[in-house]
């Protein structure tokens, strides 16, 4: 997995040139300088969404964290949390890692976060090179799936069209 993670930092371009893997690490946990991303149709009126990634990658959660800074709170729980942590809040955006989930937990899984969470979509980040987990949890009721990417903005430009699903339902309420 590590090698996977390496080459795609590797192959990252930034200014016309390569950028080392541990310069993109050093870059992703510096703190941000009041660097503002559009925002994706969100309006200063609108509550931040509540987004939850299940998941044990760290440095995917950062990322995750990154790319939808302007869009709301990005929580993190594993597969053992799980039950508490949809308790707790209704979550607009939920993003499971397959990497983490066995493949015979996936659909059980997906049935019991459609069930806490029924107007929230959800949305599987998969780097796996196979199609079954996916498969599985889009049968059981996941909205899409996401190739996992280590860039922020790769990975907002994959969850952008979700959000305004997400805030359309929520002006509902």
């Amino acid at each position: 997995m590590w090698q996977r993670m390496k080459s795609q930092l590797f192959r990252r371009r930034q200014q016309g040139r390569r950028q080392s893997g541990s310069d993109f690490i050093k870059k992703l946990f510096s703190p941000q300088k009041n660097k503002s991303r559009p925002a994706c149709n969100m309006n200063e009126n609108s509550a931040p969404m509540q987004i939850l990634f299940m998941g044990k990658d760290a440095l995917w959660y950062k990322v995750l964290q990154q790319a939808l800074a302007s869009q709301g709170e990005v929580y993190q729980t594993t597969l053992d949390e799980l039950n508490g942590a949809a308790a707790r809040r209704r979550y607009d955006l939920i993003v499971v890692d397959t990497m983490d989930l066995p493949k015979d937990k996936i659909r059980p899984t997906i049935d019991r976060l459609k069930k806490q969470q029924v107007e929230s979509c959800v949305v599987l980040a998969s780097a796996s090179p196979t199609w079954e987990p996916v498969r599985e949890a889009l049968k059981a009721g996941a909205s899409d799936y996401i190739t996992k990417s280590y860039d922020p903005d790769c990975v907002a430009k994959y969850l952008t069209p979700y959000l305004p699903e997400v805030k359309k339902r929520n002006s509902k309420r």
